[in-house]
């Protein structure tokens, strides 16, 4: 069995970002979940991002 790779650090990713998005993106409601199952970070880093949204945010 594999360990699943953790997520990196919020403050690592939100400091990558122009402050104008970051904010942006804290203030949008997008669901946590794909077809209504929360997955975990080493599944969900494995798919394409949403429309509007970069594989880093």
């Amino acid at each position: 069995m594999q360990i699943p790779e953790s997520p990196p650090p919020l403050d690592r990713v939100i400091a990558g970002l122009e402050p104008r998005r970051a904010i942006e993106l804290m203030l949008s409601r997008r669901p946590a979940e794909v077809d209504g199952v929360y997955l975990h970070w080493d599944q969900l880093r494995r798919r394409p991002p949403p429309e509007g949204l970069s594989a880093q945010e």
